[in-house]
């Protein structure tokens, strides 16, 4: 396969990715401020935190209201992390490569572009985003559909589903670290309150689409359930430790596709990083070892990342690609953070 082939999938699979877990993540916040429990900037700043373009944010606006922050997330153009940002550099990657994905991916793709396109003309749709963040969200969950049932399982699909799970392996470590130490920091006195935490656990969940499948193991709700969940859960397919494992299944493919002489290197990469994870799952961890472990967690994803671009993606790719936000060292994504 060529490079740039594989790049523009692998990039057009963690952008819709990081559009969906964006939109997900404002109307869950957006739910819960009905009832008075995001009503405050803190509570939607640990989204801006969680998408990794904290900086970023707070060089451009002066004024960190709720307002701002969801114009930030969903129409900004200049924040390449954004819904708008995402959609329309997801469909310029896929009209690449229309050859290699089927005509129902496409059109799922094409769809959400003018979902988004349709929402940014209107000025006052930013104070009832909530319809459009559920049309984002399905129209994602119609792509991963097709993904899976409308593409041949080879090489191709294999760095679709590698770029979802960096993103999504990613982001999980992002939204449980950063609400993870509000929910333990307990600056508040209202916030050491059971209920408090109970309800911010849920939302936390809802966040990472994990709530109903938690439910199902666990009768109640606490911060270090929910912790240990999201990280550890071999079957829940947003969790860290599911993510690792999934990657690691599709370099083997991918380098057993290839005859690179340094997919070896690769694979012993993501080896160890999914070695690192089982390690450190082990152990029961406090709210600054979750930290640590997402950090390192994090910084080796990166590097596996980096990895990937050196091996499959930079020896071939032409430098009209690098203008349209498909690699990652060209943007401000989570791995970069």
């Amino acid at each position: 396969m060529l490079s740039r082939v594989a790049n523009a999938i692998y990039w057009t699979s963690r952008y819709l990715e990081r559009a969906e877990n964006v939109s997900r993540m404002v109307y869950v916040n957006l739910h819960y401020s009905l009832e008075n429990l995001s009503e405050n900037t803190g509570d939607w700043f640990s989204i801006i935190k969680a998408s990794g373009d904290e900086d970023f944010f707070l060089k451009k606006y002066k004024i960190h209201s709720q307002e701002n922050i969801i114009k930030f997330l969903i129409t900004d153009k200049k924040n390449q992390n954004s819904i708008f940002s995402c959609v329309t550099a997801a469909r310029e990657n896929a009209r690449t490569i229309r050859d290699i994905i089927s005509s129902k991916m496409w059109e799922d793709i094409n769809q959400m572009y003018w979902i988004v396109q349709d929402f940014v003309k209107k000025r006052s749709a930013l104070h009832r985003p909530e319809d459009f963040l559920i049309r984002i969200q399905e129209c994602y969950l119609a792509f991963l559909g097709a993904a899976e049932s409308t593409m041949n399982h080879d090489e191709a699909w294999h760095f679709s589903r590698l770029g979802r799970m960096v993103e999504r392996g990613d982001k999980t470590g992002r939204i449980l670290d950063v609400n993870y130490f509000i929910l333990s920091s307990n600056q508040k006195k209202e916030e050491s309150e059971p209920a408090y935490q109970a309800l911010m656990s849920k939302s936390l969940l809802k966040s990472a689409s994990a709530f109903e499948m938690y439910r199902q193991k666990y009768s109640d709700i606490t911060p270090e359930k929910v912790a240990h969940f999201l990280s550890e859960s071999p079957v829940f397919p947003r969790s860290i430790y599911y993510c690792t494992h999934q990657i690691t299944v599709s370099i083997n493919a991918i380098c057993t596709f290839n005859n690179h002489p340094s997919s070896e290197q690769l694979q012993e990469k993501s080896d160890r990083l999914l070695r690192m994870v089982q390690n450190k799952l082990e152990k029961k961890f406090s709210p600054q070892m979750l930290h640590q472990f997402i950090d390192e967690f994090q910084s080796r994803l990166n590097e596996l990342d980096s990895g990937i671009f050196e091996i499959f993606f930079s020896t071939k790719i032409p430098p009209d690609l690098f203008q349209n936000g498909s690699f990652q060292k060209q943007t401000s994504g989570p791995c970069s953070a």
